[in-house]
């Protein structure tokens, strides 16, 4: 009952509501629970996490985890760069 509920109602669900934002409270589920939720699935239930509507949101979710280190390593420059205009100006 459980499996079944996951495969018709909580998979289509995650893969209907997907944002393509670095805003996590619009996304379905949060990462942590993700990441979770896709080592039990991969554990436990291989077919299920082999599906096409799971290895779509496998593929959201990793976009976003790149985009999220992206913009960190964006702001790390821009962090440098500001340092780098305060030293110039003295």
């Amino acid at each position: 009952m459980l499996i079944e509920a996951l495969v018709k109602r909580i998979i289509p669900f995650i893969y209907r509501n997907r944002v393509w934002t670095l805003d996590d409270s619009m996304w379905p589920i949060s990462l942590v629970e993700f990441r979770g939720l896709n080592s039990q699935l991969a554990a436990k239930l291989p077919k299920v996490h082999s599906s096409h509507h799971w290895q779509t949101i496998c593929y959201y979710f990793d976009e976003i985890k790149r985009e999220q280190e992206e913009q960190k390593e964006l702001e790390r420059r821009r962090v440098q760069l500001d340092q780098v205009r305060r030293v110039l100006e003295l």
